[in-house]
């Protein structure tokens, strides 16, 4: 897989994530479907010849915008629990690595998990999390907006982001308290 292939995945599944917020989902996935048309029509008569119609790019972006309907069609089902799994995975690799068991080729190895995680975290922070509590984003991630919930005034919003934090998040955190700290230590 190139870093292409990646790229095109995730333009597709931030495209029809934007779009769903202000269009229903079937007209985020079919504009999502034309830009890409439109992508590779320009660049086969007009670009530089490096981003040519291919079986992988069609596959990549078409898995990215699958990702993107399964997320906004049943999002509470699949999308959150999706995002949440992912966010366990990482707080795994996380703990081996303030325990100091991730090095060289593992740590390697892992680091493109880390960075999908926080591109899908970013995303959600966008769009999704922006629609469960009826706030635009002031944040980049959502532990971000988590922590100003909880630090704010005491509402339905707070309670929402501290169930999240104590309940779903700090379970699987190595510190013990994801939203709560800024200085990880490894809990034992």
């Amino acid at each position: 897989m190139k870093i292409i292939h990646v790229l095109y995945f995730l333009a597709a599944w931030a495209m029809v994530d934007l779009m769903a917020l202000v269009l229903p989902l079937d007209i985020a996935v079919m504009a999502t479907v034309m830009a890409g048309i439109v992508w590779h029509v320009y660049q086969e008569f007009w670009g530089d010849g490096k981003h040519r119609l291919t079986f992988t790019n069609v596959a990549a972006g078409g898995l990215g915008i699958w990702f993107a309907t399964a997320w906004w069609s049943d999002y509470v089902l699949f999308g959150l629990w999706a995002f949440w799994v992912l966010y366990v995975f990482t707080m795994g690799l996380y703990r081996a690595f303030l325990a100091g068991r991730l090095k060289g080729l593992s740590l390697f190895m892992c680091s493109p998990f880390v960075v999908v995680a926080f591109v899908v975290d970013f995303i959600a922070q966008m769009t999704v999390f922006s629609v469960v509590f009826l706030d635009l984003p002031k944040h980049w991630l959502v532990t971000n907006r988590l922590r100003a919930y909880i630090a704010g005034p005491d509402n339905w919003r707070r309670r929402l982001a501290d169930y999240l934090c104590h309940h779903l998040l700090d379970p699987f955190d190595p510190t013990g308290a994801h939203c709560d700290s800024d200085s990880p230590q490894l809990k034992a």
